[in-house]
């Protein structure tokens, strides 16, 4: 599914949109260009999910936790692991998060993990068409992510 977001209130929206479907135990992989928009996606989402804390991109840390009024939200950020065969994806608490069904994985530079480390989950792609506007594709892989992918397409762009 693509959805195009021409602006910053259509872009929260849709982060909006994908908070009040989200139950618990989600993961969602982003990936995108650099500048694509994916921390300020993810800061979104985490204020749609009831974050008070200032979300900010855990690069150099790889991994950050913000408690939620609806769900908790697990940030990773795997930028770093481009540069670097010192960090271990196990030894970063990414697969710990998975299994909490009170949070939220979002995860940052997806592209990086290991190929079928993480065999379900939603899949958003960000592309920049403007300075403003991003194009974005929506993938689900597993029946849980499918059925979240369906509900977010009733109304696709009319509600976005």
């Amino acid at each position: 599914m693509k959805i195009k977001l021409s602006s910053i209130s259509e872009t929260k929206k849709f982060a909006t949109k994908l908070a009040d479907k989200l139950e618990g135990g989600e993961v969602i992989l982003l990936t995108g260009n650099l500048g694509a928009g994916k921390t300020y996606f993810t800061k979104l989402l985490a204020q749609a999910l009831g974050v008070k804390a200032e979300v900010k991109s855990p690069t150099y840390v790889l991994f950050q936790k913000y408690q939620g009024k609806k769900l908790d939200l697990y940030h990773f950020d795997l930028y770093r692991l481009e540069f670097s065969e010192n960090i271990d994806i196990h030894e970063i608490g990414l697969y710990e998060a998975i299994g909490d069904p009170k949070g939220v994985v979002v995860v940052e530079w997806a592209e990086l993990l290991p190929r079928g480390s993480i065999e379900e989950s939603l899949q958003i792609k960000f592309d920049i068409v403007g300075e403003e506007s991003r194009e974005v594709e929506l993938e689900a892989s597993g029946t849980k992510y499918e059925s979240l992918l369906k509900s977010l397409e009733l109304g696709s762009n009319e509600d976005v």
